[in-house]
């Protein structure tokens, strides 16, 4: 047995000759003889002719045959301590960042290593996968990559990982061997044996072993699987100092060059109809051994026994079948109790009390710096990848927990009864919440849905999506997120999966101003101060580009900071809504400079969203943002082409820009909590003195 050491040797050693090698698997067709009869043998006494039984017939390559070298090497020595240690992970719970976190403090205090290791998170530090896993970093040394992945039967976002490293290696354009510049690789396996045992125990952390070796990285250290249940830290401790000896052992050992990049472990005589190639006669006998198909059963998006369902139900979600949510949204709890509805009211009639927020996609293309979810529901980059509810059991799910979470609110002080009982009747509906809602298979079908129980549509995408938007049947309202308003900016704010992310949002804008022109359309553009507030200029190209109906202006919330779920905001990244209002005048100044016509139409302060529009919603010179919504299902149902402007209502005076009230309903009641909160405090500092006079 060869020992581990710091000295990683590349060889090339003799081979067999050709006859001795094993036969290798398939590599061609035979098309040519696809459909000719085999021939016939005829015997002297004009016999009849018989068809003799054929077998298929199957071309096996082999590798060119090696001239025997002996004992020869050819071999590049290579120190392992002297190479940059890069430590990835993804996490879920917190248990593989503290394992990864415990790896690089272990190689960082290593006597004699040349460089610190940098600990990167799969989900928040690496933007682009690409940059490491198709390029490597480029440093005066090689590098060495260690993989610390957690293991659940349900999805997450190590599957894109997965589904990165498997399109690597399936992808004809690029180098077969691409991480083959790698001084080596190690994975180390986080698992619950007593939950996901078997097959499923640590899968994921053996697929991305399995992808590496076959992309050319070569494998320094035998994969790691280890049950945080029953062994926990001791077993992690285990392989991470094993690690450590490996690198720290000054004994050299070889690897054979010819075998580092064929990473196959399968038996080679085995024909595997995935890859292998055979003659076209043989498929039907091939596909009936295998039992009729090669699809693979898909997962659930988020099952009841994952950890990311747990994360958004105790966020207050309700989880509809395996992939759509339902959530009751705060400003539902603030007009029952009559101290106001949110921004939609102002701008659009929408009582928050009578609308329902919901997804039919949890999953997401995007990470953005601002979202509430921290990034804890799961990802998806083009594909949809799990099992599908129909759109039937989406919507009845969805009501069912919004009006179970209605419920919960009878006995919550101030609920005024006419409202509480209206709050039974869905009238609209949000499909925003977290995820991204057209990138459901039934998004037309879950919309016409909603059309048929009179509920109207405000659908918000994030523009990652072109051929679903271009897809996309009639509704109430389309939003598209406009995060930022150049590719650099985009990138730090959105953080999104896809690599042609800016061009995917580009066909978007022009698909809103052709295919979708139709919609009442709405620019969505959340503000992050530090990040997306500087280039009014390029927002206006894209609002010149799409030619929205409207356009939002929104100044981010603060919803948290912490560096474990990847969100880097701080209250100092929260714009105040005077700085919304310098930017949305500078806007709209810009828009005008350029002859296009929008200009500042209603605001509501209390969520410091102010809406630009589009001056034909200006009829006599009257704002008329407001939706007639009876008229919308009206002409819906009438099956006639109709636009944004055939079912417009007036905005009421006191949500248009400018007014005393800026955006809130005089007939609610305003609550300051801050001032309530000092009254109370005030009134028992009283009590408490009165009662020390006593």
């Amino acid at each position: 047995m060869v020992a581990a050491s710091t000295w990683y040797v590349l060889s090339t050693r003799g081979k067999e000759s050709l006859t001795r090698q094993k036969p290798l698997p398939i590599k061609e067709v035979d098309f040519t003889h696809a459909y000719m009869p085999e021939p016939t043998t005829v015997f002297p006494k004009q016999r009849k002719t018989v068809k003799r039984a054929r077998s298929p017939k199957v071309f096996r390559g082999a590798k060119p045959a090696v001239k025997d070298q002996g004992t020869v090497l050819t071999s590049t020595p290579i120190r392992l301590m002297d190479s940059q240690v890069y430590i990835f992970y993804t996490t879920l719970t917190g248990t593989s960042q503290r394992v990864a976190a415990a790896l690089h403090d272990k190689l960082a205090n290593l006597e004699g290593i040349a460089h610190e290791p940098k600990l990167l998170s799969l989900d928040d530090d690496v933007d682009d996968l690409e940059e490491y896993f198709l390029k490597t970093p480029k440093n005066s040394t090689q590098n060495i990559y260690l993989l610390v992945l957690p293991s659940y039967e349900t999805d997450s976002p190590i599957d894109y990982f997965i589904e990165h490293l498997t399109d690597t290696f399936q992808d004809f354009r690029v180098d077969k061997y691409p991480l083959r510049s790698l001084a080596g690789f190690a994975v180390l396996g986080l698992g619950d044996s007593e939950s996901w045992n078997g097959s499923k125990f640590c899968y994921q952390a053996l697929l991305a072993d399995k992808w590496l070796g076959k992309l050319g990285a070569r494998r320094l250290f035998p994969v790691g699987q280890v049950c945080v249940k029953h062994e926990g830290e001791p077993k992690t401790q285990e392989w991470i100092n094993g690690f450590a000896s490996l690198l720290a052992d000054d004994e050299p050992f070889y690897i054979d060059d010819n075998d580092a990049a064929d990473d196959s472990d399968a038996e080679e005589d085995e024909l595997d109809p995935a890859t292998d190639v055979v003659d076209v006669e043989d498929m039907g006998a091939i596909i009936k051994a295998s039992g009729g198909s090669f699809t693979v059963e898909p997962k659930q998006m988020v099952a009841q026994d994952s950890p990311t369902f747990r994360s958004l139900t105790k966020q207050g979600y309700t989880i509809v079948g395996s992939h759509s949510g339902v959530k009751i949204c705060r400003w539902t709890k603030s007009a029952m109790r009559g101290r106001g509805s949110c921004y939609k009211y102002a701008f659009y009639g929408i009582k928050s009390h009578l609308c329902m927020e919901t997804t039919p996609s949890l999953a997401c293309s995007n990470k953005c710096v601002f979202c509430w979810r921290h990034g804890t529901n799961p990802v998806a980059k083009l594909n949809w990848r799990w099992e599908v509810d129909p759109p039937e059991k989406v919507l009845a799910g969805a009501l069912e927990g919004h009006y179970k979470k209605i419920k919960q609110m009878r006995g919550v002080p101030g609920i005024q009864l006419d409202r509480f009982q209206e709050a039974f009747q869905v009238r609209h509906c949000a499909l925003s919440l977290v995820g991204e809602p057209i990138f459901y298979p039934h998004i037309n079908e879950f919309v016409g849905m909603l059309h048929e129980r009179h509920i109207s549509s405000f659908l918000v995408c994030n523009a990652q999506h072109p051929d679903h938007l271009a897809r996309l049947a009639k509704v109430t309202q389309l939003y598209v997120s406009i995060d930022a308003p150049t590719k650099k900016d985009l990138k730090k704010v959105d953080r999104p999966l896809n690599a042609d992310f800016w061009e995917r949002l580009m066909s978007c804008l022009d698909i809103l101003r052709t295919t979708q022109a139709h919609q009442r359309t709405v620019f969505r553009l959340t503000l992050v101060k530090g990040f997306n507030m500087d280039d009014i200029e390029s927002y206006a190209d894209m609002v010149e580009r799409a030619q929205p109906s409207q356009i939002e202006v929104k100044g981010a919330t603060f919803c948290g900071s912490s560096n474990a779920n990847g969100n880097p905001l701080t209250m100092q990244n929260i714009p105040f809504y005077e700085e919304c209002r310098v930017f949305v005048e500078k806007l709209t100044a810009e828009l005008k400079s350029r002859g296009l016509s929008y200009e500042l139409a209603a605001e509501h302060a209390h969520s410091c969203c102010i809406l630009i529009a589009h001056t034909k919603f200006k009829i006599n010179d009257v704002w008329h943002t407001h939706i007639d919504y009876p008229r919308f299902f009206e002409l819906l149902e009438s099956g006639e082409e109709f636009c944004d402007l055939d079912y417009v209502k007036e905005t009421p005076a006191w949500a248009v820009w400018g007014s005393t009230e800026a955006g809130f309903n005089p007939e609610d009641t305003k609550y300051d909590r801050k001032a309530e909160k000092a009254k109370k405090r005030e009134a028992r500092e009283a009590l408490a003195a009165k009662v020390a006079d006593l």
